[in-house]
């Protein structure tokens, strides 16, 4: 365990000694610090070459709300994690053609009790639910695989963790919440719970954490393939962990004078400051990153969301940006319409499209609620295409989902 913490830390280190380097010529860099102050209105035709609604069926089996709890797209096949009680999944094709509900929710020792995030195997397709205590596993027939509980560690006892993520077949990722004395953003363990390894919390961001009265920013982790990628909350430098536990840098957030340090943020920080912070999840496809930042006193325009109802305008500093990672290229990326976020889309001639998942065979994948659907489909803007789909709707329905061919993606050809 200390060998694979001392590589962690000497990979880490050299990064930061070459950073120069990196700004220079090196594609893993987001250069945010050089396009504050800098955006545009980005068509979804500049990063990708079809759109695809896809409404799923509705019927009383198959009724979802809100998909916010998770969705995913993997073999041809979407999940939806309803958040109704008892917690259970949704499968539909790619037609959007109801196929079953997954549901193994309950108290016994084979069965999970939430729903925190719902993953897909990527070599077996197993179903993999992780909970506030545990991970469960099963395979698309709703059978019981396995379940790998949290170790008995003193600082996951006491601040809990928030990701949980299967990396092989005896390897799990669990990222910590941070607190004041944390020394640690993740931990890797075996099918037995025993601790193999520690990801060392960077210096820089326990002098910030301690610095900061009130809320944390605790590290955040997501899957991109057979990988792991981890951000050490406001840290530059996003690590990978591969299959076999070796680590290495996969990207950084030139954030220059902007980033946030224990020198220059205050113990309360407000929207007025100057620097800048991720905000919400990272989505990433074998070309693109999708990301949002808080750019607090640097927003040059803001996301801004409109109350019909009480004829009022709310506004947030935060910027939705992509980067090239075939090119280097990154932007930030300007709201198209009022309400809207993400990329105009000029393909399918519907409302804005931002990702909630990259599936596993590259696609970016968006959804719209029924109502809102039916609702842009009134507007002047909206292709006949988008009416034509509007014309078979209920506001009630179930959600449509939205597939988008990236460019430049490796595809998978699937004979359905």
């Amino acid at each position: 365990m200390k060998k694979l913490i001392f590589i962690l830390f000497i990979a880490i280190t050299a990064c930061r000694n070459n950073s120069d380097n990196y700004l220079k010529n090196d594609f893993r860099v987001l250069d945010i610090e050089g396009n504050v102050g800098k955006g545009r209105v980005v068509k979804i035709s500049e990063i990708a070459d079809e759109v695809l609604y896809i409404p799923l069926e509705t019927n009383n089996e198959c009724l979802v709300n809100e998909p916010n709890r998770g969705v995913k797209y993997y073999s041809g096949l979407i999940y939806i994690v309803s958040s109704e009680n008892p917690q259970h999944i949704k499968i539909f094709d790619t037609t959007g053609r109801y196929i079953r509900t997954f549901n193994r929710f309950g108290r016994g020792p084979q069965e999970y009790d939430y729903i925190q995030r719902l993953r897909i195997e990527r070599a077996t397709n197993n179903i993999l639910i992780s909970t506030p205590t545990q991970l469960c596993e099963y395979t698309q027939e709703g059978l019981f695989i396995r379940r790998v509980l949290l170790p008995s560690v003193n600082f996951i006892d006491r601040y809990g963790f928030r990701e949980f993520i299967k990396i092989n077949d005896n390897r799990y990722v669990l990222s910590v919440s941070i607190n004041k004395n944390s020394k640690y953003s993740a931990i890797v363990i075996d099918s037995l719970s025993d601790v193999k390894a520690l990801v060392k919390y960077p210096e820089s961001e326990i002098a910030l954490q301690q610095n900061l009265l009130g809320s944390m920013f605790n590290p955040y982790m997501y899957k991109f393939k057979n990988d792991v990628r981890i951000i050490n909350s406001n840290d530059e430098y996003v690590i990978t962990l591969n299959e076999d536990v070796k680590f290495d840098t996969a990207f950084i957030f030139n954030y220059g004078k902007y980033k946030m340090t224990a020198k220059n943020t205050p113990n309360k920080p407000s929207m007025n400051d100057k620097y800048i912070d991720r905000s919400s999840l990272v989505y990433e496809s074998d070309r693109y990153l999708f990301l949002q930042f808080n750019m607090r006193g640097l927003a040059k325009k803001h996301f801004v969301i409109y109350y019909e109802y009480s004829s009022k305008y709310k506004i947030f500093p935060i910027a939705y940006s992509y980067f090239d990672k075939k090119t280097g290229e990154f932007n930030f990326i300007y709201q198209p319409d009022k309400n809207q976020f993400g990329f105009l889309d000029d393909i399918g001639g519907g409302t804005a499209l931002w990702p909630i998942d990259i599936s596993d065979d590259g696609y970016m994948i968006c959804y719209l609620n029924a109502l809102e659907f039916l609702e842009y489909a009134k507007s002047s803007k909206a292709s006949d295409s988008f009416k034509k789909i509007a014309e078979n709707l209920k506001d009630n329905d179930n959600p449509v989902i939205v597939r988008v061919k990236l460019k430049n993606q490796f595809y998978i050809d699937r004979l359905d």
